[in-house]
């Protein structure tokens, strides 16, 4: 699946708002939210970027870079970690394949393509609709709470100018997806349990799955709802699974701390214990 970021939400050109530290950091945090729950569902694993995305700025003499490293006590090393993988990739728009970008202009299929929103041009919005991806934005002004954005286009196809409207998808909070659940379900969704073993690696870095839990997962055949429900539940436990490998040697793994997560019963451990081992935090071992 491809998502774009819009360079445009951070642009210096753009008058927005003075903004806190603390409302920045919230931003990142919000978008870490959104990088791992569209790789949990939908196997997004790099959003690309027209620019090195630590480079953009914040707000002036801020960038994203500053705001993720370490002085910042504020963002949790899983989100600075997250963003790092997701987005920080050195996946650019030019890489594209069949896709040649320069200057604003595209060109695809022998079309010159122009996006502009508002008299300006744009790079991941355009691309977005390109890759039949979704653009991504930082809430950094009220127009950008949409789930869909209007481009004005220039197009020049054999020799002929058209102007013409296109829509992008869009989103930067989670209630955005909402609106794009059915295409996205109908897309990218992973509906059998082979996809999904096939995928866990990648979606779930912080777990390891002995061959039995892999042969069952591989077994899966429930429906797509069932499939994200389990996959939610994984994402969580990975999630907790990174905070606990890189916290204190001895930090106690709590089962408590996960969503929705239990201990199985004795008898059941003592009937089925070695059937449902099956995931440990990869790191160190822990005595």
């Amino acid at each position: 699946m491809n998502t774009v970021f819009n360079e445009l939400c951070v642009s210096p050109q753009r008058t927005r708002e003075a903004v806190s530290l603390e409302t920045a950091t919230q931003w990142l945090i919000e978008l870490a939210n959104l990088l791992k729950t569209l790789s949990a569902r939908y196997g997004s694993d790099v959003m690309r970027t027209k620019y090195g995305f630590s480079q953009l700025e914040l707000f002036p003499g801020y960038s994203i870079g500053r705001a993720l490293s370490k002085q910042n006590r504020d963002i949790p090393e899983n989100v600075r970690n997250l963003i790092r993988r997701r987005a920080d990739r050195g996946r650019y728009l030019q890489d594209i394949q069949d896709i040649v970008e320069e200057d604003g202009l595209f060109e695809q299929a022998g079309n010159i393509i122009e996006y502009r929103l508002e008299g300006e041009i744009v790079h991941g919005l355009g691309a977005a609709i390109l890759l039949e991806g979704l653009g991504v934005s930082l809430p950094t002004e009220a127009c950008w709470d949409t789930h869909e954005i209007e481009l004005d286009v220039h197009l020049i196809r054999n020799d002929i100018d058209q102007e013409i409207q296109q829509t992008v998808r869009h989103i930067s909070q989670l209630a955005h997806l909402e609106y794009h659940q059915s295409w996205l379900n109908e897309m990218y969704g992973i509906r059998s349990g082979q996809v999904l073993e096939s995928r866990l690696r990648a979606l779930f870095p912080h777990l390891y799955f002995c061959d039995c839990a892999r042969k069952q997962v591989r077994k899966l055949n429930i429906g797509f709802e069932c499939i994200q429900q389990i996959i939610d539940r994984l994402s969580a436990l990975d999630t907790y699974c990174e905070n606990w490998a890189s916290g204190a040697r001895f930090n106690i793994f709590d089962l408590n701390q996960i969503t929705e997560a239990s201990d199985e019963s004795t008898q059941t451990m003592q009937q089925y214990g070695k059937q449902r081992a099956g995931m440990t935090a990869r790191s160190h071992p822990r005595q």
